[in-house]
């Protein structure tokens, strides 16, 4: 043990041991201490502590008196020495959400050497651009909160600094690093329940913008799912047609072909950037496609010989829509002589 700094602490106050003042600082080891070049005689039993540390901050202490040799471990004293580390990692998070906490923690000689301490960690700066986002500390902990626009994402850092309960403090750099993030939330959705085979529909649905990015075309889409990239109503994605920031809505207006051939299918949609699918999907509307109507009827003719009078058959009609108006016209007759 090779000491390279020395600490003489006087007490100050004999019925507080905690209470302890810094007379010097030397460097290497002194043999002897005299302060009466700059106190005077002492006149009644002072306490000192002498406190030593080598290069690696290994530290011991020594209490004794004005009238006494040294003695170790004679009372507890406070020598205080700086913190030498500041244990912060990197942070990573995301745009739209805080990042976890973190623990903070100093390598402090005071407690290596078996010395009550205790430390305050408050955020000294924080680097632009400011309207990234804030470090917060609660309870000795850090975490990177986003700020109310949630549209930053890239590089920024904030400086903490650590202080001892005698003052002595360091400071360190905590890195940030903000990812964007792509999020929608979805709208409403317009389309008719039923549409006629082959032919094209009006159909709209709207996504709010959640995320940090900003939806741009060619870029971003509104894609078909269920099944992901069906071409069940044409196209399998209809680009945006202009830039979607958040937390703006875009309504989606989708020109939507009916299958050729009746059945139900169903209709959903969901953001797209480039091939990835984010974001909340739409409701999923199950769609009736029918064919064209048919319509036949079947009249039973009484016999030549008796007079054809007024009457009413029945005429069954398939494949017509709900609420669909239909009408009835005579396309042809087997004898027309007889009409």
């Amino acid at each position: 043990y090779v000491p390279v700094t020395t600490q003489l602490w006087r007490l100050i106050n004999a019925s507080d041991l905690t209470s302890w003042e810094l007379l010097t600082t030397l460097p290497g080891s002194p043999g002897t201490w005299d302060d009466s070049s700059a106190r005077g005689a002492d006149i009644a039993v002072d306490y000192y502590r002498l406190q030593q540390a080598d290069a690696a901050g290994n530290s011991t202490a020594y209490t004794m008196s004005s009238t006494s040799s040294f003695s170790q471990n004679v009372a507890v004293g406070y020598a205080n020495f700086a913190p030498t580390k500041l244990n912060v990692n990197p942070i990573q998070a995301t745009a739209t959400t805080p990042s976890s906490t973190q623990s903070l923690t100093v390598d402090d000689p005071n407690q290596s050497a078996g010395q009550p301490e205790s430390t305050t960690f408050t955020v000294v700066s924080q680097i632009n651009p400011t309207t990234s986002g804030s470090c917060v500390i609660a309870s000795n902990t850090l975490q990177w909160v986003p700020d109310s626009s949630m549209t930053f994402a890239g590089s920024t850092s904030c400086t903490i600094q650590a202080t001892d309960r005698g003052g002595a403090s360091i400071t360190s750099v905590v890195n940030i690093t903000v990812s964007a993030v792509d999020n929608a939330s979805a709208g409403i959705f317009n389309a008719p329940a039923y549409m006629k085979a082959g032919q094209s529909n009006a159909v709209s649905v709207s996504f709010t913008n959640t995320g940090s990015t900003t939806w741009t075309p060619p870029q971003y889409a509104v894609a078909v799912i269920n099944p992901v990239g069906n071409t069940t109503w044409g196209a399998s994605a209809t680009n945006v047609t202009h830039s979607v920031s958040r937390p703006s809505v875009y309504t989606a207006a989708i020109n939507a072909i009916a299958p050729a051939t009746p059945g139900t299918y169903a209709m959903q949609f969901q953001m797209r950037n480039g091939s990835t699918l984010f974001g909340q999907a739409s409701a999923n509307k199950n769609i009736i496609v029918q064919g064209a109507p048919t319509c036949s009827s079947t009249i039973q003719m009484p016999a030549a010989t008796t007079p054809l009078t007024t009457g009413m058959w029945p005429v069954s009609v398939t494949g017509v829509l709900n609420a669909e108006s239909v009408s009835f016209s005579v396309s042809s007759v087997s004898a027309p002589g007889d009409l």
